[in-house]
């Protein structure tokens, strides 16, 4: 499944290989000598994290994206009887951690009418001539 990025305010597609992201933190462990650890509250600060596409779609629930202002996309279904155009575009659906494929949709154009007995004689009378066989008149 694909995974976008906000960038100011614009999700974008995000194929990124060990981008730095940042992150507000409100807990730090101390560590003591004799190897317990202890987890504590602490005034909010940023860290740097460095993320993968590949692990983050693998690893990380909807919620856990929406905390670095990623998302998965929700493929965008082509309605019966149309057809894609224009550029693809994400747009939010509600739900953190979740983004919503679009496109605009056309009707699809009518089909050809069916050739007539006459135009499939001759369609196939210049195939034959194309294979350098004469067809009986």
């Amino acid at each position: 499944m694909a995974i976008v990025r906000k960038i100011d305010g614009v999700w974008i597609l995000w194929t990124g290989v060990n981008e730095p992201f940042s992150q507000t933190v409100t807990t730090a462990t101390l560590n003591y000598a004799d190897g317990r650890q202890e987890p504590v509250e602490v005034p909010p600060y940023e860290i740097e994290v460095l993320l993968s596409a590949v692990r983050v779609d693998e690893m990380f629930p909807p919620e856990k994206l929406a905390l670095f202002d990623l998302a998965r996309v929700v493929p965008f279904v082509v309605p019966e009887g149309k057809r894609r155009v224009g550029e693809r575009r994400f747009e939010e659906t509600g739900t953190p951690g979740l983004v919503a494929e679009m496109f605009d949709v056309e009707d699809l154009p009518p089909a050809p009418p069916e050739p007539t007995p006459a135009e499939r004689a001759d369609r196939l009378a210049a195939q034959l001539r194309a294979l350098g066989v004469e067809p009986e008149a």
